[in-house]
């Protein structure tokens, strides 16, 4: 098995959103999040999420096993925004981050406040 890194391209994004659904399978938290008949609603989260990674300035990395050409690993930077980053924001990047917080308050509404976690690997 042989591993190689790349960005992100649209090529892997479904196999990205496996990996990362694998990787949370039976996690206490996605379980409290996510009944069994959201999985379609879970998966195209996270998908939204994946595809964020494809926009300039954002960085997703994905870890392909070349022999099944399969990603077997993903890992997401969205770097902090500085005061003088957001004065250069273009209008879609403004709109995209209120598109965001709005998605973000909808889904609080609908299913309540998801708690604060912040997730590491060591």
């Amino acid at each position: 098995m042989t591993i190689i890194y790349q960005d992100l391209t649209e090529q892997y994004v479904d196999s990205a959103v496996d990996t990362v659904e694998l990787a949370f399978e039976g996690d206490p938290l996605d379980v409290w999040l996510y009944k069994d008949s959201e999985k379609k609603f879970r998966r195209a989260i996270r998908e939204l999420g994946i595809r964020r990674g494809l926009k300039p300035g954002k960085k997703v990395l994905i870890a392909i096993d070349t022999d099944s050409d399969a990603v077997v690993g993903i890992s997401v930077w969205e770097p902090p925004v500085s005061k003088k980053d957001a004065e250069s924001q273009t209008w879609g990047e403004w709109l995209g981050g209120w598109q965001t917080w709005t998605q973000r308050k909808r889904l609080d509404w609908l299913y309540g406040p998801a708690p604060a976690v912040s997730i590491c690997s060591v």
